[in-house]
């Protein structure tokens, strides 16, 4: 693995041999351009991948797609990469935020007063980070979490930013989490949306996280800020601060997080510290949920540093370095679409339909209130905010987020829910890339002909989280990597050489795949994969 210097100056990084500073400097952000359809980012990334035509390379299909039209829906579909580090681990609370206040739609919801929106708190807030596990595998069978938000959107004029605020009160009770804050409150200043140019675009973001809706600052249970700007010479910035508190083991904890970002996409360099430090109230640092970190980027490499606390970064007293290679990556898909196999149109899965209902009226819209309270109605059921259930016959209206008045329907009750399951067999030699999740005991004779070592310890068993790809000869699996959870943190280490599992004849494994929507089985000496 290639290495370069890494040198800690007066709280900043730089790296030498590959990167420069980029020189670039904050700017006033006086100017105002309120553009396109989102008012914020949907991720503040810290790297990208070095080409983004590599996203073209995570096309994965059972079916041929070589005939397909060239300006189909499935050719056209927009691709997008998303770079895990563990630096990002300090910031992902940012992200799961805007991912949840974007929902509301600052931008189409501008001069409307104040409104409600029913946000889906299961999109954001879920843990996305590894590949499966017992809480990723809500993919499979993910209950929607809806939270009503009000919100106000407004803008002076089109030379004055945009201003959002939004209200949550009981969050826990609404998400169904049963815990975390009982009320958020969202203040947003948007000066410019982002771009491709800017992705990270130029706003404040401000929260609290409250014990009620009527609580004052000084009660916060978490309060936080995110600020993004243009810096000169094309570059773009933002810096976080973050307070919160958890209770582990009926222990207190309370956290600091920080990040300080600099990039500049037309250069692809830039510097960035990220941090959480935590400690339990009024007593000891606590490093199992503490960590920091400091990168350096240009356009061909990553250089980052980790250790306990931002003391130790500036001491230069690392845990670990490592630089990365921006253009060599293991390619692992997250999402996906569907399009029709014969001319690649996209196909659109409806999942549900936000309703207006009438629960204080005779349920036909009809009285003076009319369509007053949200309701959803969808594949996992149903739920109305005014707690009532639906009647059959009952009229309801499409919820529309502008002046446009929804369509009405007639809702029909029966008992039951009709769920049809069909087994599917792909074979594994069109799964190159995708990966799998197991729980494997080395000394496992039952399951194994012979014993893996997935730590070179060459002598103890032990029970290993690993994540598997199929093998060059396409008739069996190799464990490329294993995963660990410190605290609140997940890591996966990259084996450096893949190991084998040399299965018993005849013998079933399961394992889970978040790329292919949940379980799979596969039989020892098989050439495909069975998955429903």
């Amino acid at each position: 693995m290639k290495t370069f210097s890494y040198v800690a100056v007066m709280g900043a990084i730089a790296i030498t041999a590959a990167c420069s500073d980029s020189g670039s400097s904050s700017s006033s952000g006086s100017s105002v351009s309120i553009t396109g359809s989102t008012a914020l980012p949907e991720q503040m990334s810290l790297v990208t991948a070095q080409d983004e035509s590599e996203a073209r390379s995570l096309s994965r299909a059972v079916f041929d797609t070589s005939s397909l039209p060239s300006d189909s829906d499935y050719a056209t579909a927009k691709q997008n990469i998303y770079v895990w580090l563990d630096a990002v681990e300090p910031i992902s609370f940012i992200d799961s935020l805007l991912c949840f206040t974007n929902q509301s739609q600052p931008l189409a919801m501008a001069g409307q007063g104040n409104y409600n929106s029913w946000n889906d708190a299961s999109r954001c807030f879920d843990d996305k980070g590894g590949e499966g596990g017992d809480d990723g595998q809500g993919s499979g069978e993910q209950v929607q979490q809806f939270v009503t938000i009000v919100g106000n959107s407004s803008q002076a004029s089109a030379s004055d930013p945009l201003i959002y605020r939004g209200w949550v009160e009981d969050y826990a009770g609404q998400s169904g989490e049963g815990e975390g804050p009982t009320a958020i409150k969202i203040r947003g200043e948007v000066r410019k949306t982002p771009t491709d140019a800017n992705p990270f675009g130029d706003f404040t973001l401000t929260y609290g996280l409250l014990p009620s809706i009527t609580a004052s600052e000084a009660q916060n249970e978490g309060m936080g800020e995110v600020i993004s700007s243009e810096t000169s010479g094309g570059g773009a910035s933002f810096t976080l601060y973050q307070e919160d508190k958890f209770t582990d083991n009926s222990v207190e904890v309370e956290c600091t997080t920080t990040a300080s970002v600099d990039y500049n996409e037309s250069t692809e360099t830039g510097l960035a510290r990220t941090g959480r430090e935590c400690s339990v109230v009024g007593g000891a640092f606590q490093a199992d949920f503490s960590a920091a970190f400091a990168l350096a980027v240009n356009s061909g490499f990553v250089h980052m540093a980790k250790a306990s606390s931002y003391a130790n970064i500036n001491s230069a007293t690392y845990d670990n370095e490592v630089c990365l290679a921006r253009d060599s990556f293991n390619n692992v898909v997250w999402n996906y679409s569907v399009y029709n196999k014969t001319d690649g149109s996209a196909v659109d899965i409806n999942s549900g339909m936000q309703l207006k209902v009438d629960g204080n009226g005779s349920g036909d819209g009809s009285d003076a209130d009319g369509f007053e309270s949200w309701g959803h109605i969808g594949y996992w059921g149903s739920w109305r905010e005014d707690g009532q259930s639906f009647s059959d016959g009952e009229t309801v209206q499409q919820a529309t987020f502008d002046d446009t008045v929804g369509a009405e329907f007639t809702v029909k009750v029966a008992p039951g829910r009709l769920v049809k399951n069909t087994i599917n067999s792909v074979s594994l030699s069109t799964l190159g890339g995708v990966r799998f999740e197991a729980w494997v005991y080395e000394g496992d004779t039952y399951l194994f002909s012979s014993k893996p070592d997935l730590d070179g310890d060459t002598g103890t068993d032990a029970f290993f989280n690993v994540l598997l790809e199929v093998n060059s000869n396409n008739n069996g699996f190799d464990v490329v990597a294993t995963k660990t959870w410190n605290g609140e943190s997940e890591t996966i280490t990259e084996l450096n050489s893949a190991v084998p599992l040399n299965l018993n004849a005849n013998i079933s494994i399961h394992m889970w795949s978040r790329q292919l929507g949940g379980g799979v089985n596969y039989i020892s000496g098989s050439t495909a994969i069975r998955l429903f």
